[in-house]
């Protein structure tokens, strides 16, 4: 039956069926942090005008707007919350003790519900002097308070993994399998994977990983790179730098993400580019992300 499938033998309906490639539209949302200084207003209207459909929220750019404020902008523009960013440091790594770090999480959870954000991108903290068992109960513990109360206001929580060097002060996750062991650990539906590809494009075999990888990831953050980047600011807009976007991107649009890919670009050069070229530049990549799934008809 060359290249022909049939309904099982002895069917009385027996039909000639035949795989169809369907293509799989990508959703894109821009992070803040790619027009760091750009104000709210701009970015929504210069990323609607470029085809994005989402924005990726950042609370430090927030603090000067009500909720409600930016949720009308949002409305206004036909843009949606991508995700917010970011909260965590239960370790103590970033100033707060355990107590402190849970009441803002909680607080950035209900902020997110308000602004209807899909995902809240959580860090760790890092190891900060603790044996790595400690780290993994203290962030699991606060994950596991935090993840009911978001799964009622309808927030996901997503673990960010970075780089250990150049992130040693946000978390001690620094691959997919440590951050993998961590969901293992809780076993909850409301806590995933914030896949930055900056961070994590390294990751031995990835492109044969990424079926596995994909059910679990609730967030794309895509920047590119230069291969042995100098820091954590030396990243390129998409397809300016040298990691395979592409491959990356439709390998998860054909295993089954359907989260948003945000456009996240942490660099002084990009910064002090005009913001709607920025966002153009942006946006301009993603005809090169078109994923496929084969159905049967």
């Amino acid at each position: 039956m060359s290249g022909r499938w049939r309904k099982a033998a002895g069917s009385p309906h027996a039909e000639t069926t035949r795989p169809v490639v369907v293509p799989v539209q990508p959703r894109w949302s821009l992070s803040q942090i790619t027009t760091y200084r750009s104000e709210l207003k701009d970015e929504l209207i210069a990323a609607a005008a470029a085809g994005f459909q989402g924005i990726g929220l950042w609370r430090t750019k927030l603090s000067a707007y009500e909720d409600q404020t930016v949720a009308e902008l949002m409305h206004q523009h036909g843009m949606h919350a991508a995700s917010l960013s970011w909260a965590g440091g239960f370790t103590g790594s970033l100033g707060f003790s355990y107590e402190e770090a849970l009441e803002d999480a909680r607080d950035a959870v209900r902020q997110a519900a308000r602004l209807q954000a899909e995902t809240l991108i959580l860090v760790t903290g890092s190891q900060n002097g603790h044996i790595l068992p400690h780290c993994r109960k203290t962030a699991r513990d606060a994950l596991l308070l935090l993840a009911d109360e978001a799964s009622d206001r309808g927030v996901r929580l997503a673990l960010l993994p970075m780089q250990a060097r150049f992130q040693q002060s946000a978390t001690f996750l620094h691959t997919v399998d440590e951050t993998l062991k961590l969901l293992d650990m809780m076993k909850h539906p409301g806590i995933g994977l914030a896949f930055d590809t900056f961070h994590l494009w390294p990751t031995p075999s990835l492109l044969d990983r990424i079926p596995a990888i994909a059910p679990r990831t609730f967030l794309v953050q895509v920047s590119d790179s230069p291969l042995d980047p100098r820091d954590h600011l030396d990243r390129r807009l998409p397809g300016e730098g040298a990691l395979p976007l592409p491959e990356i991107l439709n390998q998860f649009l054909s295993h089954g993400y359907r989260g948003y890919f945000d456009v996240q670009v942490w660099s002084e050069d990009v910064w002090r580019m005009p913001p709607a070229e920025v966002i153009t530049a942006c946006h301009r990549f993603a005809p090169a992300v078109a994923g496929a799934v084969t159905r049967f008809a």
